[in-house]
């Protein structure tokens, strides 16, 4: 079974957590220690000797801290960009699925569910949770989010939300959620953390420009059981740009044809 199924019979969200980003520098804010010539270094460690003499510790609780409870859900609040189609559709082969952003899953509905993992740290994880559980905006900017004390990136979730302006195209929000409230399946031979969401929070469903006309039936038949509304794309005629209607059986073979040529490129 696909994730594509999956996600149709079960309605679960996938959750990234760290190390699993195709962003090298995601849940990484830069080094303020080292924005400073070697006698400032000193200076800093001396003052604070936590970052000298307790480094490896710090470390280990860094990698039990925030980034080993929690993971990431992200969106996009563009259905036509071409290169989120690309890159994250599969080529324009998957489905776009547009849910209500004022439904209790995006506002709340984990807000206070304190993680168990951090129930014997001798910190307050006050910080950890400001930013969990309810849907943000990400901000992007050409400079890092960066600490002076490493010690610091223990309940960092903050810098979670700040990206390179380089992928500013993606005008992408997240949501951070506690992985001990989801749920672990294999699928694909993967072993993916999961959330289960309630099926009224989908707004509509849009197929990529590349599906081929079967797999449309199909996904067509889901939707029509689960009484959610179906959208199609087809490359425009002139432009680089998607054209998105609502789904009819018809429409796919309607685009092939001598006057349309190449708005439908998989049968």
């Amino acid at each position: 079974m696909t994730f594509r199924e999956q996600f149709f019979e079960n309605f679960l969200l996938r959750i990234s957590t760290f190390g699993e980003f195709n962003d090298p520098f995601e849940m990484i804010p830069g080094y303020e220690l080292f924005k400073h010539d070697y006698k400032t270094i000193n200076s800093i460690l001396k003052n604070n000797p936590n970052e000298g003499d307790a480094y490896y510790e710090d470390y280990m609780d860094t990698m039990t801290g925030a980034r080993a409870s929690l993971g990431v859900i992200c969106f996009s609040s563009k259905l036509d960009n071409l290169l989120m189609w690309s890159h994250y559709a599969n080529n324009h082969e998957g489905i776009c699925v547009e849910f209500d952003a004022e439904s209790p899953f995006f506002n709340g509905q984990y807000k206070d569910c304190g993680s168990s993992l951090f129930e014997n740290l001798d910190y307050d994880t006050k910080d950890i949770y400001d930013n969990v559980g309810t849907l943000k905006k990400v901000e992007y900017s050409n400079i890092r989010p960066s600490v002076i004390e490493t010690r610091a990136l223990i309940d960092d979730t903050k810098s979670w939300l700040v990206k390179s302006k380089e992928w500013e195209y993606e005008d992408e929000y997240r949501i951070i959620l506690p992985l001990d409230r989801s749920e672990s399946k294999k699928i694909n031979d993967l072993n993916i953390s999961l959330f289960k969401i309630d099926k009224e929070i989908i707004k509509s469903v849009t197929m990529g420009c590349q599906v081929q006309e079967s797999v449309k039936k199909t996904i067509s038949n889901y939707c029509s059981k689960l009484n959610i509304p179906l959208k199609e794309s087809f490359i425009s005629t002139t432009d680089y740009k998607l054209d998105i209607f609502d789904y009819h059986p018809k429409n796919h073979s309607k685009y092939i044809n001598m006057y349309n040529i190449f708005r439908v490129t998989k049968y």
